[in-house]
Formats: structure tokens, sequence, C-alpha cells
């Protein structure tokens, strides 16, 4: 016989070999779950489309496992059965693709520094990205901007790597799209200039420009200053604007507006790391 977590669930093998589950109570359990469903306005929504409940992943390793086990996510999203795991007392390890999605659980458990492999913590470590696999440079440096998400296509992208959306619409002639492009090797200021002509191609609100190594030459700052600000709910921001991984990890952001969750469509207040 198992017992797990709080003696809601036992399972017991009989002699014809079942299993048979049973609650604490012994009354036996239904073959039918019942579960909440997530609608869009629940507080537990985190804008991914195949997100489950988590009373769900609850219940299940309440099932199938023991406090101190190791429970494994292979594809763990937004976190729903680390999330469990974690409130049930158990060990766990996630693994997703999108670094956006290790954001997203380091904020829903309310601890940004649980360790995470596979991406950069410093500028040595997203320079050794850059050169073995740029297209995943691309998609992380992305998402280390506020609001934005990478491109599905990485390939004939149009000069756009990223984009997201203005949570207001700007007091000028543009829509709420910004843009952004990231460039993993050598600064070219004809780059940072085409950047500028895909923004003002797209009617952009802005763009930005992201580099690995910080670029601060006269050249450049007068190639963003000609693209001029906009201007949101009384307050200035750059059309276009450079930014690195070298800013990034001097913690300093970029100048922008209130942006919408990608995810939820709602504005995002902070960063999620």
């Amino acid at each position: 016989m198992r017992e797990n977590v709080g003696g809601v669930l036992k399972n017991k093998r009989g002699p014809d070999g079942k299993v048979t589950y049973r609650t604490a109570t012994h009354r036996k359990v239904d073959a039918v779950w019942s579960m909440p469903t997530l609608v869009p306005a629940s507080r537990e929504r985190l804008g991914y489309a195949t997100q489950k409940p988590v009373a769900l992943l609850r219940r299940i390793l309440a099932a199938s496992s023991n406090p101190g086990d190791v429970v494994l996510d292979p594809f763990c999203g937004c976190g729903t059965t680390v999330a469990a795991a974690q409130e049930l007392n158990r060990q766990w390890i996630g693994v997703d693709i999108s670094a956006f999605a290790i954001d997203v659980i380091r904020k829903r458990l309310g601890d940004p520094a649980i360790p995470a492999y596979g991406i950069p913590f410093d500028v040595a470590g997203a320079a050794k990205l850059a050169r073995e696999r740029p297209f995943a440079f691309e998609t992380w440096a992305v998402t280390r901007l506020n609001g934005f998400v990478p491109n599905t296509k990485q390939v004939a992208d149009g000069g756009v790597d990223g984009r997201g959306t203005v949570w207001e619409q700007p007091e000028a002639d543009v829509t709420r799209l910004a843009l952004a492009q990231v460039k993993g090797g050598a600064f070219s200021l004809s780059g940072l200039r085409d950047f500028g002509r895909v923004i003002d191609r797209d009617r952009a609100a802005l763009g930005c420009y992201v580099t690995l190594d910080r670029v601060d030459t006269h050249a450049a700052r007068s190639e963003t200053a000609g693209m001029g600000h906009i201007r949101i709910d009384g307050m200035a921001y750059p059309r276009l604007q450079r930014w690195s991984m070298a800013d990034y990890f001097d913690d300093r952001s970029p100048l922008l507006p209130l942006m919408a969750d990608p995810y939820t469509g709602k504005p995002l207040q902070a960063r999620l790391i």
C-alpha cells in the first residue's frame, strides 16, 4: 500500500494484481476526476495556451509520489507541475526550451535565485551562446526585453527578431507595435541605420537594437537621436534605442513605456526577473 501526502490517496494491489485507489476514508476513487477549469479570467492563468489547473497536477503527484521524491517535467512551460511539486514537498527538475519559461517559473515560485542551467549568467556566457547557437542567443536576448517575444521564424525575418505591444497608443501617427533586432557579432552602424528604416516601414512605435557589448560611439548616438521620440501619456521615449547584454547584466534597462504582457494582454508592470 502507498500513502501520499496528507493521506489524501491510498492504493492497494489486490489478489488479481489490479490497483484500487481509495481516499483516506477508504472511499473508492471515481475514474473521473472533477477539476476546476482555467477560464480566461482565472487568477491562476499565466497566458500559456496549454496551461493545466494546479489542482490536477497536485492530485497526480499526490497519487504517484511521496514527499522527498524527485519529479521531472521535461517540458515544464509555465511551471504548473513544479509549482505543485514544491507545494507537496517534492524535489523537482524542470526543463524547457524557452528562457522566458524559466522567468515565469521563478516569478511564480517567488524565487529569482532558483538555479538554472543552459542560459547565460554573464556577458562571457552570452558571447559563448551567440557564437555556438546564434538563433538561441537571439531568442534569449529578446526575452530579456520587458514585454517582447521572439519570432517563430528566424530566417528571412525582415529585419525583426522580436515584437511587443505598447500598452497605450502613442501621441503620433504610429501603431502600438514595438520591434527588436538582435546582433551577436560586432556592431554595425549600417545595421543600426537599417533597423531604423524597418521601424519606419512598419510604423512601429519604437524599436530596440540589441547588441552583445555596449555601444556608445558618437555616430551611434547621432543615428538613434535622429529617429526622435514618441510621447505616451505625456512622457517621451526614444523611438530607436541601443541596448546590450552588458547593460542587462549591469541591471540597466532600456527606457520603455508600459508594455502589454505578450501572453495575457494585460499591462506588464515589471520585469519577470
